[in-house]
């Protein structure tokens, strides 16, 4: 049969599926890179450069906002003024995540990234071999409030998958670009920061990064939301792109003192990979999946006729009973210029009727969600 009939109604349907525990990827998985700061000799010619576009880097007048006060539009004692300091004294340094090693995006309520350190590349963190960094979010008027009433319940925190801070990731330029759909109550800056105790940590400011990582509900669960500005305001020592599995990091005693010395592959300070346990991630990860579920009403007169080969050549043959029956044994979607777009079989063939038959067909328009990569984390290999 070939005929044509209008579809009634379309509805898409959208699943997503967060890994039901955290995992690590381990320090072979991601290819870490110092990269200079803009006065740098080498700056311009740097194939790395690029990746300060990551903080919405362009010009060194973006950089400059970095260390102009809030009353007057910029970021100076705020959360995000280490990265005046990254562009154009320091530098920063970029992990990239091997993006097989998660689905969609990496979850930013809630991760940590561990890095190797020398003992003498800052004050701050004489002595230390290593720093876990986590993904925290900014507080909000509304991150700590309870979605449903009881102690165990889900904050806004704990519902979020990205930063939604407006002065963190849209006046920065910093998360995704807003637009088709990407706005308001929807908006996902597919971005998240990092905090540690040690110099994240402002006079007046509270520690505690690490409390409730790896639990269901962090901020129910007490979880530390960062300051973004004011006294004890907290700063961030970097950023990850979720979306993209970039980490970057701009604080200036963390890029002093990582220790690409401990590298097991790679070219001094670029693409360099450690151990395992040198440097890695203990995160979460999301995929989505998206179907559109179609409503096709036919009429009775529509199962009468075919212009399937296979049955002009039985009736050539003799087979009479071919004359006597229709039936569908595969539908096919076309746009409005003709073309296919899809093409199903129904899960039980489809006979000639006298009543109207209605067909409600599933389409899956991106393949379905994939496992996880890894088993669950073991916190004495991952201590995080």
């Amino acid at each position: 049969m070939s005929s044509l009939v209008p579809v009634e109604n379309v509805n898409i349907q959208n699943t997503i599926e967060e890994s039901s525990y955290f995992y690590a990827i381990p320090g072979g998985e991601i290819e870490w890179t110092y990269i200079p700061p803009s006065t740098d000799v080498s700056f311009t010619s740097n194939v790395w450069s690029h990746f300060y576009a990551n903080l919405a880097l362009y010009t060194n007048e973006i950089a400059d906002r970095y260390n102009t006060p809030i009353s007057e539009g910029g970021f100076l004692n705020t959360s995000l003024e280490g990265i005046y300091e990254a562009y154009n004294t320091s530098g920063i340094i970029i992990g990239l995540i091997n993006s097989e090693t998660y689905r969609q995006s990496l979850i930013g309520r809630d991760g940590a990234v561990a890095i190797p350190l020398t003992t003498s590349g800052s004050t701050t963190l004489s002595g230390m071999t290593g720093l876990t960094n986590y993904f925290t979010f900014y507080d909000t008027p509304n991150l700590l409030q309870r979605e449903t009433s009881g102690d165990c319940s889900k904050t806004v925190g704990d519902t979020r998958k990205f930063e939604s801070l407006t002065q963190a990731v849209i006046d920065t330029g910093i998360g995704q670009g807003m637009g088709r759909g990407n706005s308001g109550s929807d908006y996902e800056s597919g971005i998240t920061f990092m905090f540690n105790d040690y110099t994240s940590v402002t006079t007046g400011g509270t520690s505690g990064f690490s409390v409730s990582h790896m639990n269901n509900n962090p901020y129910a669960n007490g979880k530390l939301a960062a300051k973004f500005q004011g006294e004890g305001y907290h700063k961030a020592a970097g950023m990850v792109d979720c979306i993209g599995g970039i980490i970057c990091f701009w604080d200036q005693d963390i890029v002093n003192s990582f220790n690409f010395s401990l590298a097991t592959g790679g070219t001094g300070t670029t693409r360099a990979v450690f151990s395992d346990t040198d440097a890695y991630c203990v995160i979460k990860d999301f995929d989505t999946s998206v179907a559109a579920d179609v409503r096709v009403n036919a009429t009775p007169d529509i199962l009468k006729t075919t212009t399937n080969p296979s049955r002009k050549q039985a009736i050539a043959d003799g087979d009479t009973n071919c004359e006597e029956v229709v039936k569908v044994t595969q539908v096919c979607l076309y746009d409005t210029m003709g073309q296919v777009t899809a093409i199903g079989t129904p899960t039980e063939i489809i006979e000639k009727t006298d009543n109207y038959v209605v067909m409600n067909l599933s389409v899956k328009l991106d393949g379905g969600i994939g496992p996880v990569w890894s088993t669950q984390v073991d916190p004495s290999v991952y201590p995080s």
